[in-house]
């Protein structure tokens, strides 16, 4: 039927249809087929929920991924991707992680776990959000910088997946916490499905214990008019969309509702690690999805989505900069994009941060 086609940008880029895409697959072999293809995908599920057989063009996708890496000696075939290799092997490295950060002298009940994308573009946001944690949840609240090990999933690194998430459930181990607080919905999605503690998205936990008290209102009578993109991670997890709109609404911001919103929106761009290798694809979704916006201003609840937002053409900020900024108008819309140094540079800065609430 080909609705999946009207969705989906990189389809339109390499085929006529699913279905001859697919038989060309099974007549030449994967091997024999441009692995550029399976890399171009967003893992977002938009062309299964537009099929009205649900079937799962990601999952097969994935599986050609996981080949192409068995066939290259575990790395990636896609040029790009040594962008991600040098990520990770940082993101792992001492110089930008923490380790078990629990309070000395009270019960480790909860880590907070704030990924990799917002502790790289807002340290004092995640220095805040560990403050005000400690502050509703009794003191008993320790934190964990690392990478959950969704990018080398997300390659089709499986073993190299497997490997890295268990130095991280080591921590979490080391630790004894009961329940690990996300900020990032693929980390959210990553522990949901393979961590051994009791997983909860920040965004869904803030209407239980509060927002800052100087910061409720604080919205009222701003110029500005925000439409909210949400994470395809977590498309359908009600409870995250439920979360940021009552924390819009405590802050006193007007929200404007996109038509693919919640369990219908649209990736970003940067969902599958394609941005790294094929950037043009990126491109072409990070627009279509930016130029959705009905009052120019979008916020999100993922730094890596705010990023393809700007890049799109919006003026595009993450939900930590309203839930612990002044109040935000018209005329303080600017770039907010960094380069891979300042990124870095952040991500130490969020390391400072957490180390300093260590006892």
């Amino acid at each position: 039927c080909k609705l999946c086609m009207k969705e989906c940008s990189m389809l339109n880029d390499y085929t006529d249809c699913p279905k001859t895409l697919f038989t060309e697959y099974a007549e030449k072999g994967y091997e024999n087929v441009d692995p550029k293809i399976a890399y171009s995908c967003n893992m977002c599920n938009q062309c299964t929920l537009k099929c009205p057989k649900s079937l799962d063009l990601k999952s097969n996708f994935s599986d050609l991924r996981s080949k192409y890496i068995k066939d290259n000696g575990g790395k990636s075939p896609m040029k790009g991707h040594k962008a991600i290799e040098a990520h990770q092997y940082l993101g792992y490295s001492k110089l930008f992680n923490t380790t078990n950060t629990a309070p000395s002298e009270k019960k480790t009940k909860y880590v907070f776990f704030p990924g990799c994308s917002l502790p790289s573009y807002n340290s004092v946001a995640v220095g805040n959000i560990m403050d005000h944690l400690q502050d509703k949840l009794g003191g008993e609240v320790g934190s964990l910088l690392k990478c959950c090990g969704k990018p080398p999933k997300a390659l089709g690194q499986d073993d190299l997946f497997k490997e890295r998430f268990q130095t991280v459930q080591e921590e979490l181990d080391k630790i004894g916490a009961e329940t690990i607080i996300v900020a990032c919905q693929s980390c959210y999605g990553i522990f949901g499905t393979y961590g051994k503690q009791n997983v909860v998205s920040l965004w869904e936990l803030l209407p239980e214990i509060g927002l800052p008290e100087s910061q409720i209102g604080i919205g009222k009578g701003s110029d500005v008019k925000f439409n909210i993109h949400d994470s395809c991670p977590t498309r359908n997890v009600t409870r995250i969309h439920d979360g940021i709109r009552w924390i819009m609404e405590k802050l006193g911001y007007e929200v404007e509702e996109l038509e693919n919103s919640k369990e219908k929106t649209r990736c970003c761009g940067f969902g599958g690690m394609i941005a790294a290798a094929v950037p043009e694809i990126a491109k072409k979704v990070m627009n279509r999805r930016a130029k959705e916006t009905t009052t120019g201003h979008m916020v999100t609840y993922c730094a890596a989505c705010r990023e393809s937002m700007e890049n799109g053409g919006a003026d595009a900020l993450h939900i930590v900069d309203l839930i612990f900024g002044d109040k935000y108008k018209k005329s303080k819309a600017k770039k907010r994009n960094m380069g891979p140094v300042k990124q870095w540079l952040t991500r130490y800065k969020s390391k400072l941060e957490l180390n300093k609430r260590e006892s």
